[in-house]
């Protein structure tokens, strides 16, 4: 499948990026946006809305795209988890972010930390040499995640 990244924001500076992605048949299957500054910090949302496209391999591809884009302007040092309850999440499954829900889901078999690098972004930055994991906050609605190399 091919995948077409249509560009739908660009910042003077370079530090914040958003696709909306398409297959060559033009069928939506989502968005991605990253952004970056001068610290190293590095906030990601990916959204796969179609169902017929998840567990595919492509929310690592989005991540990547603009993962690397911000990279490339900004280095990266840290990346910034934010999983919620709500808000843009409110139409998911039970109302939150996919990884919100994995994390909560796998508190039942492991610690905060195993659970965190478990959820996609966790295995994402894992991918891509961010394996060290600190949770900063961890309420039944949010949790904030930092990974590190």
């Amino acid at each position: 499948m091919k995948l077409i990244y249509n560009q739908t924001f660009l910042s003077k500076n370079n530090d914040y990026i958003s696709y909306d992605i398409t297959d060559e048949s033009n069928v939506h299957i989502g968005t991605a946006e990253g952004s970056g500054n001068k610290y190293g910090d590095f906030v990601s949302i990916i959204k796969i809305f179609n169902p017929e496209f998840y567990n595919m391999g492509l929310g690592l591809q989005f991540f990547k795209k603009v993962f690397d884009f911000i990279n490339i302007h900004h280095p990266i040092y840290v990346i910034k988890a934010s999983w919620h309850k709500g808000g843009e999440f409110k139409d998911f499954k039970n109302g939150m972010s996919s990884n919100l829900l994995i994390f909560k889901q796998n508190l039942q078999k492991f610690t905060p930390t195993q659970s965190a690098v478990s959820t996609p972004t966790g295995r994402w930055a894992a991918k891509i040499g961010f394996t060290n994991c600190e949770i900063i906050t961890n309420t039944d609605d949010e949790v904030i995640v930092h990974f590190t190399r």
